[in-house]
């Protein structure tokens, strides 16, 4: 990482602040040995797998960046002609691992944040009233939007740099205040439903994954291995990572564009930004990298929630979602 590099990082750290935002109270209960525990195994199961994948989410963010663009007739992706004036375009298979440790900061923190914000609203819902007993689902989704809400203010700074560095346009990207909130408000509109669809996911999947690899025992004593929760896990992420790839494309486009030339501001709201690309490209366009969102967030889900849960009860915590 070079000397630039670590001047853009350490802008980006200084965003939020810059940008004038805090994180609101959100009335959640004192931290306790469990949700330490939670934070400790989220982490570090994140780390884990996202070294493992980061190649296949590089590839991803490039195809999503303006290095590639629908053909005319709307039908094959291909790589886009640079300008004289473009930065020198990253090929697509070369140096895969570039940005692996802002991936780690992006995905680790955001991940320990956001299962243990989630455990900890979603139990005390259920512990305190019937009717929240009575629609799981629902207390889940609610409690993994927020999870990830809170954990996108650890995201952001990571997120922009590791796109930028994947994308070669670290060096080119907006880190104005205007650019640098479009670019988290991006992110809370991908991360917020892609939350709660995950953690809702997985919670629904892992009778119906030990029943097919347990066995119906294992489902009554409801302990299940390893292989259950990794698939699981790996559902969940296929299932959010689909659903949210149109909201994922916005987050590169918005976090990897250069600043306007002409003075004026680009435009803040990602749905704004989405609209405009779809009368370029057509709305197939918002489809970019699907396959290798899906190939990336499956397995990355499912090895997160298989080694969170084996980590976690080595750590000895109790049981968690």
């Amino acid at each position: 990482m070079t000397r630039a590099h670590l001047t853009a990082f350490a802008g980006l750290l200084l965003a939020p602040a810059a940008c004038g935002f805090s994180l609101p109270a959100i009335g959640l209960p004192a931290i306790s040995h469990d949700a330490l525990i939670s934070l400790e195994s989220a982490f570090a199961a994140s780390a884990l797998a996202t070294t493992l994948l980061h190649p296949i989410d590089t590839i991803k963010s490039r195809l999503q960046s303006d290095s590639f663009c629908l053909s005319s007739t709307g039908s094959t992706l291909q790589q886009c002609q640079p300008s004289a004036t473009d930065a020198s375009r990253q090929p697509l298979l070369d140096d895969l691992y570039t940005g692996l440790p802002a991936n780690i900061l992006k995905e680790a923190p955001d991940a320990a944040v956001y299962l243990a914000v989630c455990e900890s609203m979603s139990q005390s819902m259920l512990s305190q009233s019937g009717w929240w007993a009575s629609h799981v689902t629902l207390a889940l989704l609610i409690s993994g939007a927020i999870g990830d809400a809170v954990g996108s203010v650890l995201r952001l700074p990571a997120e922009v740099v590791c796109k930028r560095m994947q994308t070669d346009t670290l060096a080119a990207g907006d880190t104005s205040a205007h650019g640098l909130a479009a670019s988290w408000l991006a992110i809370l509109y991908r991360d917020v439903p892609m939350g709660a669809i995950q953690i809702a996911t997985y919670h629904a999947a892992q009778p119906y994954a030990q029943a097919l690899l347990d066995g119906a025992d294992a489902v009554a004593a409801g302990t299940p291995s390893c292989a259950a929760d990794v698939l699981a896990g790996a559902l969940a992420g296929t299932v959010a990572a689909a659903l949210t790839t149109p909201l994922d494309v916005l987050v590169t486009q918005q976090t990897t564009r250069a600043p306007p030339t002409d003075g004026k501001k680009q435009a803040f709201d990602p749905i704004e930004l989405g609209l405009e690309l779809v009368r370029e490209q057509g709305v197939l366009t918002l489809t970019r990298g699907l396959g290798f969102r899906i190939m990336y967030y499956a397995p990355l889900t499912g090895c997160f929630f298989g080694l969170y849960e084996h980590i976690r009860d080595l750590l000895g915590g109790a049981s968690g979602l």
